[in-house]
């Protein structure tokens, strides 16, 4: 009867610790950002993307609006984040701040952070490279354009993200319609270089402004780049080509 006992106990034990292990590991797919699936030809075609001929790839919530937001007003563009997917708060601001500028997005779910720390997407990037080849491929696109090689200002999802959309646009592509974000300048360096710089039109920084409105929860971030909203100079992939706001 104390054996059957015991021998219970220790099913029991070895229950409850599998129960632990799975919702750990559940736990760990909701906080990395793992998707279920790649993205899909199916699921592109249901954001009916006819209308889409310019295709914008950035690493987080609120790129598209510091390094592009002037250009968004243009319409057109697709818009592909691929971070914070899980992440409701950045989710949805990224989807109201898509659909306020008359374009089309699609928020995945990669990881930003991961216990609190940056993530080196170590074990995404394959998938990563998966979803950019459809997303690259699915249709003609006349202009991509993401991060510069640079990340900007250093950041390396930034340029994870540079380098990975190069290499896949041009193993896809023999043509030269990719696009980086324009280079960034800190804040004490700008007054030395704002004279060469050609400014956004005062209507297109208005919409830009309007629409970071949207990133409550990155007003921190939305706020230490602010000095260079009122410029957009985008540079044509191995041409140094700028693309300037019309």
């Amino acid at each position: 009867m104390i054996k059957q006992l015991k021998k219970n106990q220790r099913k029991i034990w070895r229950y409850f610790l599998l129960l632990i292990f799975l919702a750990g590991a559940c736990r760990a797919a909701y906080v990395t950002g793992i998707r279920s699936s790649h993205v899909t030809v199916k699921e592109l075609d249901s954001l009916q993307l006819e209308d889409c001929t310019k295709l914008m790839i950035v690493a987080h919530p609120d790129d598209e609006t510091i390094w592009g937001g002037a250009h968004l007003t243009d319409k057109g563009y697709f818009v592909v984040c691929l971070t914070d997917g899980y992440n409701k708060t950045r989710r949805n601001e990224f989807q109201n701040t898509i659909k306020e500028s008359g374009n089309k997005g699609l928020i995945l779910r990669y990881p930003d952070k991961v216990h609190g720390e940056r993530s080196n997407w170590a074990g995404d990037k394959k998938d990563i490279i998966k979803d950019l080849d459809t997303i690259l491929t699915y249709k003609h696109w006349n202009m991509v354009v993401t991060h510069n090689p640079e990340g900007e200002y250093g950041h390396i999802h930034h340029e994870m993200t540079s380098q990975l959309v190069t290499q896949e646009y041009y193993r896809n592509y023999q043509k030269n319609d990719l696009y980086y974000f324009g280079q960034y300048y800190k804040k004490k360096v700008l007054p030395e270089v704002e004279s060469s710089l050609r400014k956004v039109s005062s209507e297109n920084e208005a919409v830009k402004r309007s629409l970071l409105e949207n990133y409550k929860s990155q007003q921190k971030v939305v706020d230490m780049f602010a000095h260079m909203i009122p410029y957009e100079e985008w540079i044509q992939s191995g041409a140094n080509r700028e693309l300037r706001d019309e």
